[in-house]
């Protein structure tokens, strides 16, 4: 690099390393430094050209999974979602239908309902395709909770059952557990005492069977 300063001769100064005239300039990151800082954070990006797409996927999620514990639905539902693009890129069905579940119940938090019941359904979708029945139960069951996070009892009573129906026939004695203990708690809100005894005992009886 030439320098425009010159020596007390007069002839122009020349300098292997930086110029002089360079130490009071702001240096500038180019587009090779700012990809490798992470959108989030600052520090090295996410998914850089060459890391292992498996570990990309985990760190995404973990992102999500962080921003969960924060109580930032948007933030949690966003990297959860770039998560899902690259199972879905990859093919891995099952991640991405958990992935679903997991952006919908982040979207509910966040007041966004109709999104939500939407990736809900993405979830039960494609564990139907796989034939995954305790995954479509794990879908219902957020679908239960998006309705019940904004009032909507009946709907949350409806998925619940369904999400049961589901979880019995994967054979999944703990989430049938849960399942009839949330069952009976909404339906002792629905103002039916009766029904949720019912349920309640059932629950119980199934924790037995199946205690953790």
């Amino acid at each position: 690099m030439r320098c425009s300063l010159r020596s007390p001769s007069g002839a122009p100064c020349r300098a292997s390393g930086p110029p002089p005239c360079s130490t009071s300039a702001t240096w500038t990151p180019g587009p090779a430094d700012r990809s490798r800082r992470s959108p989030a954070t600052g520090g090295p990006g996410v998914g850089s050209r060459g890391q292992d797409p498996l570990a990309t996927g985990r760190a995404l999620e973990s992102l999500g999974d962080t921003y969960t514990e924060l109580g930032d639905w948007v933030r949690a539902a966003d990297w959860y979602g770039r998560a899902l693009e690259l199972r879905l890129a990859r093919g891995e069905r099952a991640d991405a239908a958990r992935l679903h579940a997991r952006i919908g119940a982040a979207h509910g938090r966040a007041g966004r309902h109709e999104q939500a019941l939407k990736d809900c359904r993405a979830a039960a979708r494609t564990s139907r395709r796989l034939g995954d029945a305790a995954g479509q139960a794990r879908a219902a069951e957020v679908a239960a909770d998006v309705h019940e996070h904004v009032g909507q009892l009946d709907g949350a009573l409806r998925s619940l059952l369904e999400a049961l129906d589901f979880a019995r026939a994967a054979a999944d004695g703990a989430l049938e557990v849960r399942l009839q203990l949330r069952i009976a708690e909404i339906l002792d809100r629905l103002g039916d005492p009766a029904a949720a005894r019912l349920h309640r005992a059932a629950g119980e009886r199934r924790r037995e069977e199946h205690p953790e």
